[in-house]
């Protein structure tokens, strides 16, 4: 303000031209460079012949260097090189043109402003500077051992301390950068040792540290870690040190160390630049450490702290994974969700699909699964679980019973895989059309398989084949193939394939063959019950009675709680039944009703039952018996019909012809059908009615029998003779003989038809009629 003022008042005074010099010094001091700028070019214009001119174009040059004007700045500086190169000016132009070239980066140039000054002016006080800035030259052109000499020549001989010290500490630098880490390590340590007390002394422990890591030495670098954060807590290499002091425990796997050096940064460094990272890694130790609610937390922290960074994409992914190993599977699903909708450019997208299909499919929610798989698929092809995606789709179709989708999904698993995994996609597909008991297309994708692979899942596929054609009744190739696959010695399904290969041959009724198979099951098997069942039921259809109740009754015995026990005891009746031993039939009748009241045999024993009474000519018990069929168990349609038919033979048999008669029109009202069972109902009725003298009721029963009924029915035969008794009864001999003849022509070899052939000639003799 002063020199304002006074060149404001004074403007003629010889004294202008220095003050107009100290009032542009006192606004560049004051970092006003525009203005500083202004005020020393008009010093130049305006005071041709003021010693400070010079300087004022000096002045000038570095007001344009401070506004980052580097070309600019460089044409007063090369004015005064040119113009005033006797002046002691020049030296500092020169020096301030190699600064400009190089922060313009043209190191070159740089380097060739700082070789003039060096040459040109061996003696200035800049020397030092521009041996210290061409080794910066050199630095930055990754020229490090060209740094290094210049660096070393101000080292050696300078004797600016500070400019000493620095260039020793960035001797180490270049080293270092070099990739020479014993020498910068030596280099450090010599100017920690000169210069103990610098600014820099904590870059250079700090730097020390790396270089040990570089050299592979993690110990000696955390001990140097260690130094720089302990001795310099308040500068600003202490953040840096903690973190990488974290780094190095982390790389050991010291987890506890190195969450607690990540703490440090972020408690006693909240504001540095590397809290955020140390943030990142207190999350990973916590994981490491297995402490995975705590890392949960951690992770969870960045993301509220950090809400737009670029690592959010990966920490939601690994949120997601500590939630599903915590089995927080709700929480873990959302996670995923999150990461899918609002990063899916990112590369955990992909896989963020395909987990939370997984979790989905848990969760039984198939649909939600296969929107998830498909997404992957869609979106994500180069995903390395596109494979996978596709097969676990198909999982998921294959629970939502869409076994078309399924198929398509396995197959595009298929042309995805490897040899392996493509022959489990199509050992999937052949059990979709298992499921769909389509066993024709399974059995010919069972047979590619076993034609293409030779694998560990060759016997699979084998009995993939055997159990297709199994199911297709195709007994003697299913027995084949199970056999090839018995050789396998496949241990997981041995004992399945033994069974029903035991089933092929009992269905091709050679029982023996079938017991053999059916006694190589384990004992420890699944199967061993139903196979001891199946060789009694074998040992009864090979009419081996002895050893058929003999196993029967050791498999009751042993296996009272089995599903198959109630038809044990049933076939052990059977049995007894079939030997006519009726009594030993009921009693084994009796135990399946009473001890299986629910069972399906319950109602075949209680029918069961009502045979071996009547087979004991017991027919009032055995009339009883058959209605307990009838009321206790109506579901069983076939049985209740069988019985109703019984109720009326029993009847029958005790004479109760009143009610025979009325439990048989029961019978055809119920059950209309065209069968020999009520041909024969008819033919009884007629009977009854023959018997009682009520010869027109009979004779309707017969007639209906020969018009309603299929002809080749024995009972069509039968009635035809009754008809023929019935007229011959009622005197009626003209229709007698007509359907005696009727029946000679129509069944000339039946056994009726020569009873019908005498009755003819005996009618025919007691008219006289001799011929």
């Amino acid at each position: 303000k002063q020199f304002q003022r006074f060149l404001l008042e004074h403007p003629k005074d010889d004294r202008a031209g220095d003050a107009q010099y100290y009032l542009a010094c006192s606004l560049f001091g004051l970092k006003e460079y525009s203005q500083a700028l202004t005020e020393f070019q008009h010093l130049i214009d305006v005071y041709l012949l003021n010693p400070f001119r010079i300087k004022a174009m000096l002045r000038k040059g570095d007001c344009l260097f401070s506004l980052d004007r580097f070309k600019e700045a460089i044409l007063p500086y090369q004015e005064i090189v040119k113009n005033y190169s006797g002046e002691e000016e020049a030296a500092e132009a020169q020096f301030k043109i190699g600064e400009s070239f190089y922060y313009l980066g043209e190191y070159e140039k740089a380097k060739e402003a700082y070789q003039r000054l060096i040459e040109t002016y061996p003696e200035s006080s800049w020397l030092e500077n521009a041996y210290y800035s061409s080794g910066w030259c050199h630095f930055e052109q990754k020229n490090f051992l060209e740094a290094i000499a210049s660096f070393g020549r101000v080292a050696e001989v300078s004797e600016d301390v500070q400019l000493r010290a620095k260039a020793q500490y960035y001797i180490g630098n270049a080293w270092h950068h070099q990739g020479n880490f014993k020498e910068a390590i030596s280099e450090y340590q010599k100017f920690l040792s000169f210069y103990p007390g610098h600014a820099l002394a904590p870059e250079a422990i700090y730097d020390i540290a790396h270089s040990f890591l570089k050299e592979g030495k993690p110990k000696e670098a955390i001990l140097e870690f260690k130094k720089a954060a302990e001795m310099y807590p308040k500068s600003e290499v202490a953040p840096k040190a903690n973190y990488w002091l974290a780094e190095t425990y982390y790389s050991q796997g010291d987890y506890l160390l190195s969450l607690r050096a990540y703490q440090a940064v972020s408690y006693l460094y909240p504001a540095s630049s590397q809290t955020r990272l140390a943030k990142y890694g207190i999350a990973w130790c916590y994981y490491k450490l297995e402490k995975l609610k705590e890392a949960e937390e951690a992770f969870l922290d960045f993301i509220k702290s950090y809400p737009e960074d670029e690592l959010l994409s990966a920490i939601y992914f690994q949120v997601g994974e500590i939630q599903r190993a915590l089995e927080d599977d709700d929480r873990a699903i959302e996670t995923y969700k999150i990461l899918a909708a609002n990063y899916p450019q990112s590369k955990w997208a992909g896989s963020a699909l395909y987990y939370l299909g997984n979790l989905l499919y848990k969760k039984d929610d198939f649909k939600g699964a296969v929107s998830a798989f498909e997404r992957v698929a869609e979106d994500y092809p180069q995903s390395e679980f596109l494979a996978r995606a596709y097969f676990n789709a198909g999982l998921n179709y294959e629970r939502l019973k869409d076994y078309a989708s399924a198929r398509e999904s396995f197959t595009k698993a298929k042309e995805r895989s490897d040899k392996k995994e493509g022959v489990i996609s199509s050992l999937k597909i052949a059990e979709s059309y298992l499921k769909e008991e389509d066993w024709g297309k399974a059995e010919g994708v069972y047979g590619e398989i076993i034609k293409e692979d030779t694998s560990s899942f060759n016997p699979k596929a084998r009995y993939g084949l055997a159990f297709s054609l199994y199911r297709q009744m195709a007994w003697e190739e299913a027995a084949s193939q199970y056999q090839l696959f018995l050789k396998e010695d496949h241990l997981e399904l041995m004992d399945k394939a033994l069974f029903e290969r035991g089933n092929c041959f009992f269905n091709l009724k050679d029982y023996q063959e079938a017991i053999k198979n059916y006694k190589k099951i384990t004992k420890e098997s699944s199967y061993l019950a139903q196979a001891l069942y199946q060789i009694g039921i074998s040992y009864y259809k090979d009419e081996d009675h002895g050893k058929a109740k003999e196993v029967l009754t050791k498999f009751v015995k042993e296996q009272l709680d089995s599903d198959l026990t109630p038809s044990a005891i049933y076939w052990l009746g059977w049995i007894s039944f079939s030997e006519k031993d009726y009594k030993q039939a009921v009693l084994y009748y009796l135990q399946v009703v009473e001890r299986y009241p629910q069972s399906i045999w319950a109602a075949k024993a209680q029918y069961g039952i009502g045979d071996s009474l009547y087979n004991q000519e017991l027919y009032n018990e055995a009339k009883v018996e058959y209605e307990k069929v009838i009321n206790n168990f109506k579901e069983e349609k076939e049985l209740v019909k069988n019985a109703n038919y019984q109720i009326g033979y029993s009847l029958y048999q005790l004479g109760k012809n009143e009610e025979t008669v009325k439990q048989y029109r029961k019978i055809l009202k119920d059950y209309p059908s065209k069968s020999n069972e009520n041909a024969n109902i008819c033919l009884k009725i007629g009977g009854i009615y023959y018997a009682a003298g009520e010869l027109k009721l009979a004779i309707a029963e017969y007639e209906n029998i020969v018009k309603n009924y299929p002809s080749e029915f024995k009972e069509a035969q039968e009635a035809l003779y009754w008809l023929g008794r019935t007229y011959e009864k009622g005197k009626n001999f003209k229709l007698a003989i007509s359907s005696y003849q009727d029946l000679v022509k129509k069944y000339p070899a039946s056994n009726w038809a020569a009873e019908a052939q005498f009755r003819i000639g005996l009618i025919q003799y007691e008219q006289g009629n001799f011929k």
